[in-house]
């Protein structure tokens, strides 16, 4: 066992997000895609102005289709970092710019407790 930091770009969870649906037709069958046809308007995940006045079909999908058909990948395809044994309890994250030389260079921090 161990702890992991992971990245991810919010572009890529917004296309997961704005991407298929899963459903399972019964407890032992195979999670599939859900038809597009199927998925209710307002889309599930749009904004709205009131939730409230969302029709109950549109909350009976959200409730039956919690999964989404794609998964998020990695930022360059692995975590930032890696460590057996130990296990992280707190997270913080921190962007800062760095002048070198006249060149402006991005980086982000992690500071992570055990």
């Amino acid at each position: 066992m161990g702890s992991a930091i992971c990245s991810f770009k919010l572009s890529d969870i917004q296309g997961v997000f704005s991407g298929k649906f899963k459903e399972q037709a019964t407890s032992s069958s195979a999670w599939l895609p859900v038809l597009s046809s199927k998925v209710p308007e307002p889309r599930p995940g749009t904004c709205v102005n009131d939730t409230e006045t969302l029709p109950d079909t549109v909350l009976n999908f959200i409730r039956g289709h919690p999964l989404m058909d794609s998964a998020v990948m990695h930022e360059n395809e692995k975590p930032v970092f890696f460590k057996r044994d130990i296990f992280f309890t707190r997270l913080v994250v921190d962007k800062i710019k760095v002048d070198i030389g006249g060149a402006v260079l991005d980086y982000t921090v992690y500071y992570a407790g055990t």
